[in-house]
């Protein structure tokens, strides 16, 4: 039996379809949420399993796992319970020319104030106060990042804490949903900034660590044509110079 419930979280029908005990959990989307509220799905989530369960496993649904690498997270999972524990995850569906922003003017305030922090050490990040820009990021690169005297950096998968993680195979200790749920911040648990509002969550004092289990094998696929056109691009640029 594993140590705690295995959700994979999905829009519509899962683009990988993994067997039990994973089982599909639809977001729906609403008038409110018209990419579909993640935060409201983990917050039914918890009310169910938090009594039975130290936290929940979360997966996109546009990810594969093997069956060794659910059972390397279980074993992470037992050693640390109150701790995330995340498996690196190389994001494919981003073409290097795209850039995001995010309006985050209705976030929680121990929410802004991680995000002003954060976008002080990142040099991609810009923060005005109501609106966050990422600039592009390399195809492929790891979606965890890691704190380092002087900046953010992009992760590497030997990677052991990692400080903001994403949500292709996350473990989310009860302690952390019950911090999100204290703060009322699940309306900002939304798609696409989902994963960055519960990692700067756990960051607010007292910080709830994060590990990294390389040996939990995650592949991400969602790509495009596109990816494959941005990769060319990139290599033959790494190559020229």
């Amino acid at each position: 039996m594993l140590a705690c419930r295995w959700l994979q979280l999905v829009w519509r029908r899962p683009e990988v379809s993994l067997p039990p005990p994973i089982r599909p959990v639809l977001i729906p989307a609403t008038t409110e949420h018209p990419r579909g509220w993640k935060g409201d799905v983990l917050r039914q989530a918890w009310q169910v399993y938090g009594g039975r369960y130290p936290g929940v496993v979360v997966l996109d649904g546009d990810v594969a796992i093997e069956p060794d690498s659910v059972l390397a997270m279980d074993l992470a999972i037992r050693s640390a319970p109150e701790d995330v524990w995340t498996a690196p995850v190389r994001a494919w569906a981003s073409p290097i020319r795209d850039h995001y922003a995010w309006d985050l003017g209705d976030a929680p305030q121990v929410v802004r104030d991680a995000i002003a922090g954060i976008a002080a050490l990142a040099p991609d990040a810009l923060w005005d106060g109501q609106r966050l820009t990422l600039r592009p990021r390399a195809v492929g690169s790891w979606v965890h990042r890691v704190r380092e005297p002087g900046g953010i950096r992009w992760g590497r998968p030997d990677d052991k804490s990692v400080d903001l993680w994403g949500l292709g195979c996350t473990y989310l200790p009860n302690r952390l949903l019950e911090r999100v749920d204290r703060i009322r911040a699940w309306d900002a648990v939304e798609y696409p900034i989902d994963d960055l509002v519960l990692s700067l969550v756990a960051q607010a004092q007292p910080p709830i660590p994060a590990h990294l289990v390389p040996e939990c094998r995650v592949l991400h696929m969602h790509w495009t044509a596109d990816t494959l056109a941005d990769l060319l691009l990139q290599e033959a640029t790494v190559h020229a110079g």
